[in-house]
């Protein structure tokens, strides 16, 4: 868990995608700072199964700015996980 709170726009598009399903133009309105930081945030999400796009394969391209990205079941767990001030807490109490 820290690993993940510890990349750059990693929990910014777990957050923005509450909204529900968003496209990456979406979330490049929604995260206008993250705009050159976002397509690897977005694909180490999906490399690790916390979000799934429409389109299935290769990640080595994210698809087209219309291809809508949400939460797998296991990216909603560490959602809720991460939405707990105790987890926050312990991740960072030293």
């Amino acid at each position: 868990m820290r690993e993940l709170v510890s990349r750059r726009y990693l929990v910014e598009v777990l957050d923005a995608l509450a909204a529900g399903p968003m496209t990456l133009e979406q979330m490049r309105s929604a995260l206008p700072g993250a705009r050159w930081d976002l397509v690897p945030a977005l694909r180490d999400l999906v490399v690790t199964g916390l979000v799934a796009g429409g389109t299935p394969g290769s990640r080595d391209s994210m698809g087209s700015l219309d291809e809508p990205y949400d939460y797998t079941a296991r990216g909603r767990a560490v959602v809720d996980l991460l939405s707990r001030f105790s987890v926050w807490t312990s991740l960072y109490d030293r």
